[in-house]
């Protein structure tokens, strides 16, 4: 199960792709040091690739008895190694004995954090 992020969050990226291409345009004109340059064109570039790896993989896998955040870093938790979850400010918490997993809820799609609370509360874990 993919847990998906909101819209507003994807093209958010997009948003600073823009913004970083419209600041970084006039370097590319300009007789400017070689790493204005550089930094004009690559960063307008990984916000696009960005958005477009956010929107193949979403925020979150539920698969085969595991919660994966698919960031460049990823993070995993085994489900059933999960000890506590905790509700505080937006975000879940779920903590196993080595390792934390923070959820930002505010990025993901109402359907979707149906989806993942139905999934969570099927854990029989107590909520703090």
């Amino acid at each position: 199960m993919k847990i998906d992020f909101t819209k507003k969050q994807l093209n958010l990226n997009l948003m600073y792709a823009l913004l970083f291409l419209i600041i970084g345009l006039p370097e590319l004109f300009r007789d400017a040091d070689i790493w204005m340059f550089v930094l004009a064109i690559l960063l307008p570039i990984s916000c696009v690739l960005r958005c477009g790896y956010q929107k193949k993989y979403q925020y979150i896998t539920i698969e085969h008895g595991s919660i994966r955040t698919n960031n460049f870093f990823q993070k995993e938790v085994q489900l059933s190694e999960i000890k506590t979850i905790e509700k505080y400010a937006g975000n879940y918490i779920l903590k196993t004995d080595t390792k934390k997993l923070t959820i930002d809820t505010t990025i993901i799609a109402p359907n979707s954090l149906t989806a993942l609370n139905a999934a969570l509360d099927n854990l029989a874990i107590e909520w703090y």
